[in-house]
């Protein structure tokens, strides 16, 4: 992964989709077809910082006093595991957004995120 994030500079959309996929085992016949909707989230996922670089402070995240809220696209049973295994090992709450993919980051958040900082704010 951390070749891929640093080639990307280099890649188009449809280039990096296709690598990453491939990354997973995705063969040319199951890659995604790159919809609008779906190069606009490999645009920003291209744009982000390699998830290999990322150490993940646990305990820190646990302690914090803020309420934590993992995300997931419903893509995955393995991914959907690592995303209820981390909200476990930090008090986190869970949500799925049936659809939105790998990297959940569109507009159908919107109501889990308010629903959280509803219950937060009466908590405080």
């Amino acid at each position: 992964m951390t070749e891929l994030y640093a080639a990307t500079p280099g890649l188009t959309p449809e280039e990096f989709s296709r690598d990453f996929g491939r990354m997973w085992g995705a063969t040319d016949n199951t890659l995604p077809i790159l919809t609008p909707e779906r190069r606009r989230a490999t645009t920003r996922m291209m744009a982000e910082r390699d998830p290999a670089a990322v150490a993940m402070p646990l305990t820190i995240l646990r302690d914090a006093p803020f309420p934590k809220l993992i995300l997931s696209g419903g893509w995955s049973e393995a991914f959907e595991v690592v995303c209820d295994t981390l909200a476990r090992a930090i008090g986190g709450e869970r949500a799925v957004v049936p659809g939105a993919g790998h990297g959940v980051r569109d507009p159908a958040i919107t109501a889990d995120l308010a629903a959280l900082l509803a219950r937060t704010a009466r908590t405080i």
